[in-house]
């Protein structure tokens, strides 16, 4: 869980509220919606990677992970808020890819070198 606590309060549809609760995407929601980055050459062959940033994937996240307001309330948020909001989505896709880099081994095995745990 993410909570983010905004800069000041908002009201929207009746619904008063001064943070937001993101939850961890799913397999399913990942698979469905897809990965909100990815790395795109820029300036042909001798260009260089940018990570480039799909708004539209975040947005569907956004409305999917939020458990507190709910994703339907988050469109009155200021510019700063939505950025902090969208920079915690995109924090969980870090933190997952950091912890299965840190949980893989580095000795190659019929398991592509991840850990595998036996019954």
């Amino acid at each position: 869980m993410a909570t983010i606590k905004l800069s000041k309060s908002y009201e929207a549809s009746g619904q008063v509220f001064d943070e937001v609760t993101l939850r961890p995407p799913t397999c399913g929601e990942y698979f469905a919606i897809g990965e909100p980055q990815e790395w795109v050459l820029s300036g042909g062959v001798r260009g260089t990677r940018m990570l480039a940033t799909d708004l539209g994937v975040v947005r569907q996240y956004m409305d999917k992970l939020c458990t507190a307001p709910g994703g339907q309330y988050l469109d009155v948020l200021d510019l700063k808020d939505a950025i902090a909001v969208k920079d915690a989505v995109l924090g969980f896709f870090t933190e997952a890819r950091s912890s299965t880099r840190n949980s893989t081994s580095s000795s190659s095995t019929s398991t592509g070198g991840r850990k595998t745990s036996k019954s």
